[in-house]
């Protein structure tokens, strides 16, 4: 082939099959290829045109495939005219070429298309120079049939830009856009199979801070809607994050969930965000990002939401305390039903003999714990235990042993004791300690996260140190008191010595209590050297006492 081809737009029905189309600069046209559902192609031709018409500009072109797999619906502009096409689920054109949508008196760009079961399908589109408009932009919109026949007269949605669409199965449709007043917002409205509203224009975004742009919409048959996004440049711990592509889901019935990053690369600006949502109702978010694999420009995509569930969360405190009817001890591990709210204890220190201060725990699979110490004490079975050791607990037999002896790899000093302890999906322990050290080539702050990676664990231990979060890179005006890593995932949760509101930054406030996450930039190395940091849960807003502080976390993925 000829040329360059360029911007493919795939869709799947639910046999498997699928329809690419793509420009072609050698003949500007867009062409179409139907394949199997195990990639092989249906007839040798590998460009069935899709326009009759030239000079298609190429970025500025759409293309949609109904929820049953069996209609297509295209969309494309020169600048000065809009055209849409319908075609079968194979890319055969239906009653004949495309169709005039608008042109000649204006300026038109930015088309987006979308279909239904039986063949309708929505056409939207920015017009352009539109007096007292911001910028200039009217979002405008159309139906037509599946033979391309005009069902009434284009209607404008909003005075704003950078309009989307989105079907389900029975016609009913969803418009969204980016609606600019100062700063930009995003908003979607609902409108029912016949065109008429069904309900009024409603904000997507939640955050309203930043400027949201590029806004693009997806609808399952059953009609639940995913929404993705750009927002606006943030600065969170004095670190950059060019235009993360955020989203949100608005199930067909019920409330809708809440807005969440889905790209967490610090990227210089993402490009062509687009969205997808299955049967299940579950998103996919696709976009093009630069050096997120340390090279140039890549695609990357996130199926589901990456936060995780309501999944309970287990704490200890460093004093005693009350909770209503519940009392509990230091050395105790409560455990916070979400999302029922309420509380209990998880472990007893003193009926398993757990004598001492506890500085943090770990659960290991299988139900042991491992345990760090504030101060040294001794335990049955482990003897005498300092604060740079971790200690296990039996949990079938009961008792403790030795799990860490900390002198055996440099921690020795006072300033070495141990105050945060996870356990990583490869069974290294992820530490912080409550002053300086320095051990195996490394030295830490008490702010920093560090690695040990052990060959051999008890009475002799030997492994390997390394560093993985370093806090001072963060601006982390405190020590780092507890961890938890999410073995099934990149994600690292901890908790920091505030003992009132902190503000990092210009315009980000930690609340005590606060538990955070560090979502890396750079899964694929391994590392958290570099993450985004939001906050995750608030213990004090789910019921803990005020003055009560956090030294141990652990959250119950798969209990």
């Amino acid at each position: 082939m000829n040329g360059y081809q360029t911007s493919p737009i795939v869709g799947v029905a639910p046999n498997g099959t699928f329809l690419v189309t793509y420009f072609d600069s050698q003949f500007d046209r867009i062409c179409a290829r139907h394949y199997s559902a195990t990639g092989t192609p249906s007839g040798p031709d590998p460009c069935l045109a899709v326009n009759s018409q030239a000079a298609v500009m190429n970025e500025f072109y759409d293309m949609n495939m109904s929820p049953n797999g069996e209609h297509v619906a295209v969309v494309f502009t020169d600048y000065r005219n809009v055209y849409v096409q319908s075609l079968t689920g194979e890319g055969q054109p239906v009653n004949g070429n495309e169709v005039l949508v608008v042109g000649d008196a204006g300026l038109w760009e930015d088309p987006a298309i979308a279909v239904d079961d039986d063949g309708d399908f929505v056409v939207v589109w920015q017009k352009e120079d539109v007096p007292g408009c911001n910028g200039g932009m009217m979002a405008m919109a159309r139906r037509y049939n599946v033979n391309k026949v005009q069902q009434g007269d284009a209607f404008e949605v909003a005075c704003d830009s950078m309009a989307d669409v989105a079907m389900d199965s029975s016609g009913k449709f969803v418009i969204v856009w980016s609606a600019f007043d100062g700063d930009s917002d995003i908003f979607a409205r609902r409108f029912k199979a016949n065109g008429t509203p069904d309900g009024s224009a409603f904000a997507v975004n939640q955050n309203t801070a930043k400027s949201q742009d590029g806004p693009n919409a997806a609808m399952n048959a059953a009609g639940d809607l995913f929404i993705t996004w750009k927002q606006s440049e943030t600065q969170i711990w004095g670190i950059p994050i060019d235009w993360p592509i955020m989203g949100r889901l608005f199930p067909a019935t019920g409330p809708a969930g809440n807005e969440y990053r889905v790209s967490v690369y610090r990227g210089d600006n993402p490009l062509g965000n687009r969205s997808a949502i299955d049967d299940d109702g579950r998103p996919l978010a696709v976009w093009v990002d630069w050096g997120q694999d340390g090279s140039n420009y890549g695609s990357y995509g996130q199926f589901g939401q990456p936060v995780l569930p309501d999944v309970d969360i287990l704490l200890s405190t460093a004093a005693d305390g009350k909770m209503g009817n519940l009392r509990y001890a230091r050395g105790d591990i409560l455990r916070y039903d979400r999302p029922g709210g309420a509380w209990s204890i998880y472990f007893d220190a003193s009926d398993h003999g757990l004598t001492g201060d506890m500085a943090d725990f770990a659960q290991l699979p299988g139900g042991d714990m491992l345990f760090i110490l504030k101060k040294a004490a001794t335990l049955p079975g482990a003897g005498l235990v300092q604060p740079q050791d971790v200690i296990r607990y039996n949990a079938a037999a009961g008792g403790f042993s030795l799990y860490m002896d900390g002198s055996d790899v440099e921690l020795t000093k006072k300033s070495e004791s141990l105050d945060a302890l996870a356990i990583d999906a490869d069974g290294s322990l992820l530490l912080s300690l409550t002053g300086s050290g320095a051990m195996g080539g490394i030295t830490a702050l008490d702010q920093d996260i560090i690695r040990f990676t052990p060959t051999e664990t008890g009475p002799n231990t030997t492994g390997d140190w390394s560093m993985v979060l370093p806090g001072l890179g963060y601006n982390m005006p405190k020590d780092t008191m507890t961890l938890w890593a999410d073995t099934a995932g990149d994600d690292l949760y901890f908790y920091m010595t505030f003992d009132r509101t902190v503000k990092v930054s210009n315009d980000y406030k930690i609340p005590r209590g606060t538990i955070m996450r560090c979502r890396p930039y750079y899964p694929w190395a391994g590392t958290y050297s570099s993450c985004l940091i939001d906050l995750y849960w608030n213990a004090h807003e789910a019921g803990l006492p005020a003055k009560a502080k956090i030294d141990g976390l652990e959250l119950l993925v798969g209990d």
